[in-house]
């Protein structure tokens, strides 16, 4: 019985595989499932039907009416569109240069919905078709009398056309051109491979060369919904300058540190007559650009500058064409050697009508900035209104050092050089001789005041007869190392600060030392005592003051 039952759904499926269709109706195998009836076949005879249908399956009854449920919920889910049997979804083209034509390899995808015979029609004016298959197999096509193309499909699913096309190219000139048919999708690119030398014109649209001249060029051009296409390929400079009137001005804010200066740069731009949707600007190649910044950018690319290796080309490429105002910030940073001179980054703008601009250059109080060359840029004031927008100006940053320079040429040259300012430190000694009956002892303060770096350690030269006793900082005693120098009778002590002296401020220190003197204390005869000498080897400038005294009981002579 368990055979008996398997057969009699394996028959079901059968039955409602080979049912007959009436030609012209559409198909419903869940209403002919359901309507299916049973036939029984002996079990000698059953592999002849099999081999009628390579796709065949057996499964329990409770399986399939599961299967079926699931069925019937994805039709009423999944129902075919109202009207429509068949449609287009997508067409990319690749269009290359043959001798004097244009050879158009089409790819498109086509969806159905049901497995009935339709025509779908799509225009080919000014087009030879060369080759159509679907799938990989010969299509079924046909021209009509205006031109159009008609296309048979009777198999439900997504398909694969490909057409093989052409058209002449028309001489204008030195120029060639050709206007064609589109398919008309809802989305797809074009592209058009051009050789060395060559420039692409899409309609009205004058396209920027996505490679140097001197090789070969790709151009993608979206097409989506469109119905035709005019191409003009030429040798020609293209560019907006004759449609569209370009102003810049750009502020250059250039912060310079030890090793590197970063870059600010911010383009106000003006246009006027033609919008674009393309900008071609030009950097150094030693500029790192970082991040670049305007209302509507859709991507940047960098390539080299075929006009001049020194600097590398970034095409801006905005998601809709514009007029009047727009702002461009880019931000960068460009290593410099110490000591050693370079050039601020001027940025050019293809096709601009004028470009001026404003460079201020921020540095720390502790650089040496010095000025090599200047061309096509003047000095300005610090209180001088700037020409352009600021990115960084210093009376918003408090910059403590800055310089300020006009510049009236897009191609100006500012040569710099910067190297760290050497340590300056100032000193100031007041000390007191104490001469009493036990010996000699010294109370020094010591006032020290370093600029451009900090000082982490002070260094004192004192006579070698002479003992350190104690050495405070704030109050408290430190750490201090002495040394013997080549000097004879002159030693040299190191206090070791607990906080170093920041550049740009002052630190004290109390030195106390003693000396015991042969023949002390002073009876008959009387003693000489050299004053001792406290030099600061550290300090570019030492002020010293002296205060001597002694018992009643003593005489001083100096």
């Amino acid at each position: 019985m368990a055979r008996i039952a398997k057969l009699i759904v394996l028959l079901i499926l059968i039955q409602s595989i080979i049912a007959p269709i009436a030609v012209g109706q559409v198909r419903d195998p869940i209403a002919e499932l359901t309507a299916a009836r049973r036939v029984y076949v002996p079990v000698e005879e059953l592999d002849v039907v099999m081999e009628r249908d390579k796709k065949a399956v057996l499964l329990p009854r409770t399986k399939f009416e599961a299967l079926l449920t699931q069925a019937r919920a994805n039709a009423d889910r999944n129902a075919i569109p109202d009207g429509i049997s068949v449609l287009m979804t997508a067409a990319d083209y690749a269009v290359t240069i043959v001798g004097d034509q244009l050879a158009i390899a089409v790819t498109a995808e086509i969806m159905q919905f049901d497995n009935d015979w339709h025509e779908l029609q799509f225009p080919l004016q000014r087009l030879s078709m060369e080759q159509a298959t679907i799938d990989d197999t010969p299509a079924l096509v046909g021209r009509l009398p205006d031109g159009s193309v008609s296309l048979f499909v009777n198999t439900r699913g997504k398909h694969i056309l490909k057409l093989q096309l052409s058209t002449e190219l028309t001489a204008y000139g030195s120029d060639r051109s050709a206007a064609f048919s589109l398919l008309r999708a809802p989305s797809g690119t074009l592209s058009v491979t051009l050789p060395a030398g060559k420039r692409l014109i899409a309609g009205n649209l004058k396209l920027e060369r996505p490679a140097p001249l001197e090789q070969p060029a790709e151009y993608k051009i979206s097409v989506g919904g469109v119905g035709g296409m005019q191409l003009r390929i030429t040798d020609r400079e293209t560019s907006n300058s004759a449609d569209s009137l370009l102003f810049a001005t750009t502020g250059y804010g250039l912060n310079v540190s030890p090793g590197e200066v970063t870059c600010h740069l911010l383009t106000s731009l003006q246009v006027f007559g033609k919008p674009i949707d393309r900008l071609t600007i030009s950097v150094p190649k030693d500029l790192e650009v970082a991040d670049i910044e305007a209302p509507g950018l859709e991507a940047w690319d960098f390539s080299d500058n075929p006009k001049d290796r020194k600097r590398k080309q970034i095409r801006l490429t905005f998601g809709q064409p514009f007029e009047g105002n727009r702002k461009i910030a880019l931000k960068g940073v460009m290593a410099v050697e110490s000591g050693q001179s370079w050039d601020a980054p001027s940025l050019r703008i293809d096709s601009v009508t004028s470009h001026i601009g404003q460079v201020v250059v921020q540095y720390p109080v502790g650089i040496r900035l010095r000025i090599e060359e200047t061309t096509g840029v003047r000095r300005a004031t610090r209180e001088q209104k700037p020409a352009a927008d600021m990115p960084d100006d210093p009376s918003v940053t408090n910059a403590m050092e800055f310089l300020r320079f006009d510049a009236w040429q897009p191609d100006f040259t500012l040569r710099l050089s910067a190297q760290p300012k050497q340590r300056e430190v100032q000193s100031a000694v007041a000390a007191v001789l104490d001469i009493n009956s036990t010996g000699l002892d010294l109370q020094a303060a010591l006032t020290v005041a370093t600029k451009f770096a900090p000082l982490f350690e002070v260094d004192v030269r004192i006579p070698s007869d002479w003992q350190i006793v104690d050495v405070q900082s704030e109050g408290n005693s430190i750490k201090w190392q002495l040394a013997k120098l080549d000097e004879a009778g002159v030693n040299q002590m190191r206090a070791l600060l607990t906080t170093p002296i920041a550049a740009g401020t002052t630190g004290k220190l109390q030195v106390t030392m003693r000396r015991d003197v042969e023949g002390w204390p002073v009876e008959a005869e009387p003693v000489i005592v050299a004053l001792p000498q406290l030099i600061l080897p550290q300090s570019n400038l030492t002020e010293s003051e002296y205060v001597v005294r002694a018992d009643a009981d003593l005489d001083l002579v100096a």
